[in-house]
């Protein structure tokens, strides 16, 4: 049985796209297009603390995972990440 919660990530992504585009009148569909993928790309993906990311933005975290600073941690079953030194 699927948990009520499953949907939860994609339907707040809309919710802030729908507030970011729908309250305008695009003349084209490219004009449309162009202004939901400058919402995505340069204000969601880049900007937008998420919290699964431990409150970092998409850009921040790709940037942390590609620094050398990251530990990998076993602990039992279970790695966790974090910043330092190796």
């Amino acid at each position: 049985m699927p948990l009520r919660f499953d949907n939860a990530v994609i339907e707040r992504f809309f919710a802030t796209l729908k507030a970011e585009c729908a309250r305008h009148r695009f003349a084209t569909r490219d004009r449309a297009r162009r202004q939901i993928f400058e919402v995505i790309e340069l204000g969601y993906n880049r900007q937008r603390l998420h919290s699964g990311l431990g409150y970092l933005s998409p850009a921040e975290f790709e940037h942390w995972l590609s620094s050398d600073t990251i530990r990998v941690q076993r602990i039992g079953a279970r790695s966790t990440l974090s910043m330092g030194p190796l």
